[in-house]
């Protein structure tokens, strides 16, 4: 494309020279045929130049779509808690959990999930969302509970016991 922008270019300079050529020789017919033929290559140069930049804007969206295709095929959603982990990290013993909501929402991103109080309890700032896995759920239940309470012993043989 640069090549053609250059050519456009020294055609332009051509005609320039043609034109002086022609009014130096008189010719009016010439002269506005030269300056024609001028608007068709400038409108040429500029059909260049916008293609050039949808060309650009194309690859850009081509490859931000792989980019994302490849991010889509490395996520994997985990039904216990209701997120997403990438696989690639897991593989690597990273278990880091991405919200769900971010990543099905336009544009896609992959945002991670903070970790809060102890493992399995995730908060997305950004929807102000809390994601639980199943082992969170039972710890949290099990510390609410009442906490076993001594009893003394009572009645007449309570001193026995």
């Amino acid at each position: 494309m640069v090549g053609e922008l250059a050519a456009v270019g020294s055609a332009l300079g051509v005609l320039k020279s043609l034109t002086e050529i022609a009014k130096n020789a008189n010719s009016i017919e010439l002269t506005q045929k030269i300056i024609e033929l001028q608007k068709f290559i400038l409108d040429m140069q500029t059909g260049m130049t916008e293609l050039t930049e949808e060309n650009r804007t194309l690859k850009q969206r081509l490859e931000e779509q792989q980019r994302l295709q490849v991010l889509a095929e490395d996520m994997e959603y985990v039904e216990d808690g209701g997120f997403y982990v990438k696989k690639s990290e897991r593989a690597q013993g990273r278990d880091i959990a991405y919200c769900p909501l971010c990543w099905k929402a336009a544009p896609r991103t992959d945002v991670p999930l903070n970790p809060k109080s102890g493992e399995g309890y995730f908060f997305c700032k950004i929807h102000e969302t809390v994601f639980e896995t199943a082992a969170y759920r039972a710890l949290r239940e099990e510390r609410s509970r009442p906490a076993r309470t001594w009893r003394e012993p009572s009645g007449p043989d309570g001193w026995m016991r």
